[in-house]
């Protein structure tokens, strides 16, 4: 898998929703993605979905679907959102399974304070939603400057 082999409108919506994104980390970036593919992804199959205001860095292995990355390297993952709604989150689940492959569909790493889990919640009278606590590294937003 090289990152040369993402097609350029992938990769431009991925900017896109990396610059509109409300929820951010340095592992939603394009440059780490792409180091976690060239190291670790050699047997996954990418997967990107993205609509107006969403992008989904996903990855698929035997049947199971998850974010491009893994909880051992990766302390948070998220779909790029710039306008929560949860009925994104709906279609893109449903998407997915709309592979008949697709078995499970896991989102480890989420930030604590992703509307993500509220969202996945919702989903629980169509599809089992098992929400398991993880430890994750501490994030805190420091101040812009040095007086505040």
């Amino acid at each position: 898998m090289e990152y040369k082999n993402i097609k350029k409108n992938i990769i431009s919506k991925w900017k896109q929703s990396i610059s509109d994104s409300i929820f951010l980390t340095p592992f939603d970036l394009i440059s780490w993605k792409k180091t976690w593919i060239d190291n670790y992804g050699k047997d996954f199959q990418e997967s990107f979905f993205f609509g107006d205001n969403y992008f989904a860095p996903l990855m698929k292995n035997h049947g199971e679907v998850s974010f491009i990355a893994n909880k051992d390297l990766c302390d948070y993952n998220n779909i790029l959102i710039s306008d929560p709604d949860k009925s994104i989150i709906q279609f893109l689940v449903e998407e997915i399974f709309k592979d008949s492959d697709t078995k499970f569909f896991f989102l480890e790493s989420i930030p604590g304070d992703s509307p993500l889990f509220e969202y996945v919640n919702n989903l629980s009278n169509e599809f089992k939603v098992e929400i398991i606590d993880e430890d994750v590294a501490p994030f805190v937003v420091l101040p812009s400057s040095w007086g505040e």
